[in-house]
């Protein structure tokens, strides 16, 4: 049995940068009025090495999307909140979490119409026109 790869991508603060890696984050319990506060570091490293803090870099907590466990022929991962064409571009789908799986669903978000990721690129991810289009947090929304 092979195990999933779980990996999350978000915004630095800092920078507007993309970054990959393990997720952790604050969540203020003995004060609930402040913030969230996410981190992502390197795969493979911990928050601290022989006492020391590794590479980390905060995150809009908005735009954490995890790696929805399927890459394209040219090997770009697909990430929750990504942006794909419709069936043969003449549409805009957004990848999202919903029901324990990943799902490709219309511009409208709604899941009545959604199909599996796993479907969808197995169904068209040799046809060459399949690509992350954009995402959800630089584009505003699916409407690209």
């Amino acid at each position: 049995m092979s195990s999933r790869k779980i990996e999350f991508r978000g915004k630095r603060i800092d920078n507007g940068e993309w970054v990959v890696g393990c997720l952790y984050y604050f969540n203020h319990e003995s004060n609930p009025s402040k913030p969230v506060r996410c981190f992502i570091s390197p795969i493979n490293q911990t928050a601290y090495a022989n006492g020391e803090p590794v590479e980390e870099w905060e995150v809009v907590p908005e735009t954490v999307g995890e790696f929805a466990g399927r890459e394209l022929n040219d090997g770009t991962k697909i990430f929750e909140g990504d942006i794909l064409p419709g069936e043969y571009g003449n549409s805009t789908l957004v990848v999202t979490f919903a029901d324990s799986m990943f799902l490709v669903v219309g511009e409208d978000e709604s899941t009545d119409t959604a199909t599996t990721l796993w479907h969808y690129v197995n169904s068209f991810g040799d046809e060459g026109w399949l690509e992350v289009i954009g995402n959800i947090h630089d584009n505003g929304d699916s409407s690209t």
